[in-house]
């Protein structure tokens, strides 16, 4: 996954990159090396460890990451 997917990928479930510490932690959950850019295979991490296959999914979830921050 590139920046730009990266960026409409944020904006898609509501996440602001450059002021919500949500996205630090969802590069987190990707075991992402460089923060807030993705290869494919980390965001499929992210994917499975958040138990999120689809965009509604990790909207819905958005709020329980922020709880867990």
């Amino acid at each position: 996954m590139d920046d730009v997917h990266c960026t409409k990928f944020f904006q898609d479930i509501g996440v602001d990159p450059e002021k919500d510490l949500v996205a630090i932690y969802i590069s987190l959950k990707c075991n992402a090396e460089t923060m807030m850019q993705f290869t494919k295979e980390e965001f499929l991490k992210g994917c499975s460890a958040v138990n999120c296959d689809e965009v509604a999914k990790w909207k819905s979830i958005v709020p329980q990451l922020r709880q867990e921050l």
